[in-house]
């Protein structure tokens, strides 16, 4: 059988973007070869986002976000433009949830 080491899977995006004026980070984590996990302001969701698809220049990402573990409100999806580093998250509503869809975008540093 193969090891693979951790390092293979390390790929941590540390991005920055601005909300009503503030600058705020958020991380995206690889957790597994096809997961990543989202931190935003070092508070981590339980969500696992899967892995849609990934080159050398593109990478994305997204699922479901779970409120509670049945319960549903919004799909996350995650653009992060490997060549330039700039990425792009949406939060949109799923149709029987009353919550606003989000956009933020920004610069990342892949650590």
């Amino acid at each position: 059988f193969l090891l693979l080491p951790f390092s293979t899977l390390a790929e941590v995006y540390s991005c920055q973007y601005n909300e009503l004026g503030f600058s705020k980070i958020i991380t995206f984590d690889r957790v597994t070869h096809s997961h990543f996990k989202i931190c935003d302001s070092e508070i981590c969701d339980k969500n696992r986002y899967e892995v849609m698809f990934a080159d050398e220049k593109n990478l994305i990402f997204g699922n479901i976000v779970l409120k509670e573990q049945t319960v549903s409100e919004t799909f996350q999806l995650v653009i992060i433009d490997k060549i330039t580093n700039l990425f792009t998250a949406t939060k949109i509503s799923l149709p029987n949830s009353n919550i606003n869809n989000e956009f933020i975008k920004g610069e990342c540093v892949l650590n």
